[in-house]
């Protein structure tokens, strides 16, 4: 099993726990975080349902050519969890 979570719509915590009851062991769940506060609770909320956890941190800075007119654009966690077998 893998499942992406492409948003949340504050319903975090819910959609979780939900996926964690129904997630075969060693079933995957991969996520984007934009927002601190969903980077910081995802990750406490899939350890607590028994899923290791790795964190990626990806930050992309644009630039036109020849110019090199630069914007750095909001940095994105993505989140891989597995689920143990228990």
């Amino acid at each position: 099993d893998c499942i992406f979570v492409g948003g949340s719509g504050g319903r975090l915590e819910e959609i979780l726990n939900y996926i964690s009851t129904v997630i075969k062991d060693h079933g995957r769940i991969v996520m984007t975080a934009v927002l601190e506060q969903t980077a910081q609770r995802a990750p406490e909320i899939l350890t607590k349902n028994d899923f290791v956890v790795e964190i990626s941190l990806v930050q992309v800075t644009r630039y036109s050519y020849p110019e090199q007119n630069t914007t750095e654009l909001n940095p994105i966690h993505i989140i891989h969890a597995e689920k143990r077998q228990i």
